[in-house]
């Protein structure tokens, strides 16, 4: 995993655990590899639990994942 996927992947649960129980969606950064990309995804707690420990993608690159990797 590239260092920037690590750091958004870390900001994201930093997201999660500090307000998770706000009752509001969460507004994520995508995990891809493209260290350029900036694109976020707003997701309910149960969601994002529900897509953990896999990584949090915006729909953009989930589609242009080969099928084996989806």
């Amino acid at each position: 995993m590239e260092p920037g996927t690590e750091r958004r992947k870390a900001m994201n649960e930093h997201r999660r655990r500090m307000f998770g129980d706000a009752g509001r969606p969460l507004a994520l950064l995508c995990e891809c590899d493209d260290p350029d990309c900036r694109e976020t995804i707003l997701l309910t707690v149960e969601e994002y639990d529900a897509a953990r420990p896999g990584p949090i993608l915006h729909t953009m690159h989930v589609n242009a994942r080969p099928p084996a990797l989806r």
